[in-house]
């Protein structure tokens, strides 16, 4: 009796860490730090950085100017739709959750 009680123990435990990786929403996956540049000077640089609480903070500096344009948003999350304001966006995480492509432009995860 007390063997079965340990390999259920075991065979929960397994299952629960194995289960765990597949919990995470589209949501969960957005949140952190994103960044596309392009051009070979990096002459175009967006930063966005998504928050648990539904905020995000934007970065962008266009080509010849050193001051940075910026700002704070709310957004809202489905499967693969961002929505912020009226503007809904396309978006897909990859596998490894390290690239983010937001209607077709490829940010990297910092």
């Amino acid at each position: 009796m007390k063997k079965q009680l340990v390999i259920i123990g075991i065979i929960a435990i397994l299952l629960s860490v194995g289960l765990s990786g597949c919990s995470s929403s589209p949501k969960d996956r957005l949140v952190g730090t994103w960044k596309y540049q392009s051009g070979g000077g990096g002459y175009h640089i967006d930063t966005y950085t998504f928050y648990n609480n539904g905020s995000y903070h934007w970065i962008a500096y266009q080509p010849g100017s050193y001051i940075p344009l910026d700002g704070w948003n709310e957004y809202s999350v489905t499967e693969n739709t961002l929505t912020d304001g009226t503007s809904t966006y396309s978006f897909t995480v990859s596998d490894d959750n390290q690239e983010l492509i937001l209607d077709g432009v490829v940010y990297r995860r910092q």
